[in-house]
């Protein structure tokens, strides 16, 4: 697998209902849904190829993995698409938008936001042994971006992967 293509020739597991799945198939790729809970023993059975799991899940799965026959962690291909993670609120609550905001932009420049959110995803240790930087990185569009997310992606960024 090193390109959008050649990931078009397998299935892929994803949720029902999840923006994953939506993004995916926008690209044209061969997805299978079900619940959340399901997904892994269908992996195992062989009714898709591969389950896409995101770098915030995979440390915290990993048990699930382990003692099933024929599933193994991939080591060497990493998905990649823009997504946003983001709080909503009500429009009619403005006072909490604001707090919220301006909350989050202290802790992003003063470094702890990345910094939490790095250490929620797994430990140090952990995440460098999903070596991303060295993976074979395939981009997926996301045509879902509503041009303030888009802007949002831009001027925080992802740190886990450049």
């Amino acid at each position: 697998m090193r390109t959008l293509d050649d990931l078009r020739t397998i299935s892929i597991g994803s949720g029902t209902a999840w923006v994953d799945t939506d993004i995916m198939r926008a690209a044209q790729l061969k997805v299978e849904t079900s619940e959340y809970d399901r997904l892994f023993q269908m992996l195992q059975r062989g009714r898709f190829d591969a389950y896409s799991r995101s770098i915030l899940e995979i440390n915290n799965e990993k048990n699930m993995v382990e003692g099933l026959s024929n599933v193994e962690v991939d080591q060497h291909l990493l998905l990649h698409y823009p997504n946003d993670l983001f709080f909503y609120v009500s429009p009619r609550e403005p006072d909490i938008q604001k707090a919220i905001t301006q909350g989050m932009e202290k802790l992003y420049a003063s470094g702890k936001l990345m910094q939490r959110l790095h250490t929620a995803v797994g430990t140090p240790a952990e995440m460098k042994a999903l070596k991303l930087k060295e993976r074979q990185r395939i981009d997926i569009p996301n045509p879902y971006l509503r041009p303030d997310e888009e802007a949002a992606l831009k001027k925080y960024g992802s740190a886990w992967v450049q």
